[in-house]
């Protein structure tokens, strides 16, 4: 992945832009992908095009994606591995998510 800039942290109410794409467990094909922000499955690519704001710490994301823009710094490009507790959860998502599956993330920060 990629470092991040020296600079400030990440805290709770920050507005960040975050270019991501998200995998379950299992998967080769993105689940949601900001470039999109569609569920339709497409290959994997690099992490360049549209990105997604919101505000850390308000439950506006997956609570993986919350703790780990917290960790990271502008510029870094990071990837995620959640338990679904922090995910999906264990029933996962009727038509999109199967019960139980891990969550994988690449996102950066801008």
């Amino acid at each position: 992945m990629k470092p991040g800039m020296p600079g400030d942290p990440i805290v709770d109410g920050k507005v960040v832009y975050i270019i991501y794409q998200v995998w379950t467990e299992g998967s080769d094909a993105p689940l949601d992908d900001s470039r999109t922000h569609s569920r339709v499955g497409k290959k994997s690519g690099s992490l360049e095009g549209s990105t997604f704001r919101f505000k850390v710490g308000c439950g506006a994301v997956l609570p993986a994606l919350d703790i780990a823009v917290k960790t990271m710094q502008i510029g870094e490009i990071a990837k995620v591995l959640a338990e679904p507790d922090y995910a999906y959860g264990k029933l996962g998502i009727i038509g999109s998510v199967p019960p139980r599956k891990y969550f994988k993330c690449a996102n950066g920060i801008r």
